[in-house]
């Protein structure tokens, strides 16, 4: 049983790291010379707004939203999302599939 709960506060704490680290000012830096700030203060924005209203978001939903809130292309913001990999570190609140 302890074990499980080592494992368990493990895996909370390396998902709050990686959330600190996507809605950072490092991660705006690190991204900010290939892709507009404006899509990586969106896509900030999006993980902000899925915690307060503690409803997480498909991928494709997400695509759809940075789209239509930066007017970027589509091609532009799923290389943007596929690139920064935060699928498998941010899952509770990004949800591959649609519901």
């Amino acid at each position: 049983m302890n074990q499980a709960n080592n494992s368990i506060d493990l895996e909370a704490f390396e998902f709050f790291d990686s959330l600190k680290f996507y809605t950072s000012e490092k991660f705006l830096k690190k991204y900010r010379m290939k892709y507009s700030e404006m899509l990586i203060e969106a896509f900030q924005k999006q993980l902000v707004s899925c915690l307060q209203k503690r409803k997480p978001v498909t991928l494709f939903r997400l695509s759809k939203r940075l789209i239509t809130n930066t007017g970027l292309s589509e091609e532009v913001v799923n290389t943007f999302l596929e690139e920064i990999d935060a699928l498998d570190e941010l899952y509770p609140i990004i949800l591959r599939k649609r519901k």
